[in-house]
């Protein structure tokens, strides 16, 4: 049976990680309180809605986007919506296993000398993949009597992919208040290993060319404001989001 303590669970962790610095159970307490009244909002997914209108993002998402993004995408605003707020109200009820082993993955994440990103990314993953096959397994409060009802309300035709709810849920609750530590954490990285002067250095270079020199296509020119305009607001709502399938989107709507 899964416990935190338990070194046989199905999402090993970093020792060092585990160990660094996670015995404040005020930061534990306060990460809880903060998701109280933590909701899936809905609107976070209508300008989503507007590019999914959009062609070329059809087109794009046809042959690029995974399964799983397919299913998010009717899962955001009906049954999914519903498991994922039962899962925000276990995690912010912090008495359980699940709520506890976020908060504590949470901290000692933030808290760790692991200073490599791609380390610290590969063990978000673990953490998020031995959660979801915790909450698939065991279940936690009233989860497993929630799938099924919400099971029973699908059509025929529909299926319900508890892997893409259960990972759009974790996104929120483990990656969202990582976001900051994470990128500053690739900041330090790109900083100590060059690539952001290399960047700053081809920036200016490019510059310097016209769109010709730099491979923009003749039937491109001029270049629309209004369309570099969109595009900049697409890419900045990629910088802006916590979730690696809704940067995806605006990968694509870019």
């Amino acid at each position: 049976q899964f416990s935190p303590e338990n070194e046989e669970n199905s999402f090993p962790l970093n020792r060092e990680l585990v160990n660094n610095g996670c015995e404040n159970e005020s930061s534990i307490t306060s990460l809880s309180d903060s998701r109280r009244t933590s909701t899936f909002d809905i609107t976070e997914v209508s300008s989503i809605a507007e590019m999914r209108s959009n062609a070329s993002y059809a087109e794009h998402r046809e042959s690029t986007a995974s399964d799983r993004l397919t299913v998010l995408e009717t899962n955001d605003c009906g049954i999914g919506l519903n498991i994922c707020n039962y899962i925000f109200k276990l995690s912010a009820e912090g008495d359980n296993t699940f709520a506890k082993a976020v908060d504590h993955f949470i901290q000692c994440t933030q808290e760790t000398n692991e200073t490599n990103p791609i380390i610290v990314l590969r063990n978000i993953r673990q953490f998020m993949n031995g959660m979801k096959n915790y909450l698939v397994k065991h279940g936690e409060g009233e989860l497993n009597q929630m799938v099924e009802r919400e099971r029973t309300k699908l059509k025929s035709n529909e299926f319900l992919n508890i892997d893409a709810i259960l990972e759009s849920a974790l996104h929120r609750l483990v990656i969202k208040p990582l976001k900051n530590f994470l990128y500053q954490l690739f900041i330090n990285e790109y900083n100590r290993n060059g690539s952001l002067k290399v960047l700053s250095r081809n920036i200016k270079e490019a510059q310097t060319k016209s769109p010709e020199e730099l491979g923009v296509r003749p039937e491109l020119l001029p270049i629309d404001h209004k369309v570099m305009a969109e595009i900049q607001k697409h890419l900045c709502r990629l910088q802006q989001s916590y979730s690696p399938l809704k940067k995806l989107e605006y990968l694509l709507s870019s």
